[in-house]
């Protein structure tokens, strides 16, 4: 169970007298038929206008949203990439290519840049393969075959989900924008049998024009252990209990 979830649960029944209700949780599966409504302040970034109705029983169902890394701001590359997402928690990925689709990917983990496989049933791709955000409904694909390998944390790579689900390897002379998509082994394929998330005019391949990763507005919190400063992946900040802040992947903060 991830940790976050053992808290919440904990801070709901803190003698542990309460049965657990996984289905309280976020991200223990994908969740297929609810769409999320608006947050305050969504309205002043249409893609996030967009995205949100897919974050149903997600982390970020309720929480604001901020673009923590843009490519065309922050560059093409691994490196940048992960300079602004790694530690942020819970992320989503969208990206439009050149030949007008628009998709991405629900990251329940984020990235920490320690060559981590991620495993995760809350993970997802989406994409309005003609690139109407907002007139259509994204096709929401969820991860299949169990939890592994829901998304690859390589520092050498941008995003990746699944072996070939969505792939942004950011490689350097000429390959920044190159992507890559296979759907059916780790995640699901489109209703209609398509086994990439572009549309027909590219096959399982393509070029972006431009990529984004949102993540929570709350930032999150540092620790050190044995000399080494840690992020944390997700601040979450209970007022009912005002004493402290749980770190998801690992320690606490106690305020006075």
């Amino acid at each position: 169970m991830p940790f976050h979830c053992a808290i919440l649960l904990w801070l709901r029944a803190p003698m542990g007298l309460k049965r657990i209700n996984f289905e309280e949780l976020p991200d223990q599966f994908c969740e297929m038929n609810e769409r999320a409504s608006p947050v305050p302040g969504d309205e002043r970034d249409p893609l996030i206008m967009a995205v949100r109705p897919l974050l149903a029983r997600t982390q970020l169902q309720e929480r604001p949203l901020k673009c923590a890394y843009d490519a065309d701001v922050h560059g093409w590359s691994p490196t940048a990439f992960h300079a602004q997402v790694d530690g942020l928690g819970a992320a989503v990925v969208v990206a439009a290519t050149s030949s007008g689709a628009v998709l991405g990917g629900y990251n329940p983990e984020g990235w920490i840049g320690l060559g981590e496989d991620r495993s995760s049933n809350g993970a997802f791709l989406f994409t309005w393969p003609e690139g109407d955000i907002k007139n259509t409904t994204a096709f929401k694909l969820a991860k299949v075959g169990g939890p592994n390998l829901a998304v690859i944390d390589n520092p050498n790579s941008g995003p990746q989900f699944g072996a070939d689900g969505l792939s942004i390897p950011l490689r350097p002379r000429g390959q920044e924008r190159v992507v890559k998509s296979k759907l059916g082994p780790y995640y699901s394929r489109l209703p209609d049998g398509g086994r990439s998330l572009f549309n027909k005019a590219d096959s399982r391949k393509a070029e972006l024009v431009w990529l984004k990763v949102y993540v929570a507005e709350a930032r999150g919190v540092e620790w050190r252990l044995e000399g080494i400063t840690w992020k944390s992946t997700v601040s979450l900040q209970w007022a009912l209990v005002g004493k402290v802040d749980v770190v998801v992947g690992g320690g606490n903060n106690w305020r006075d």
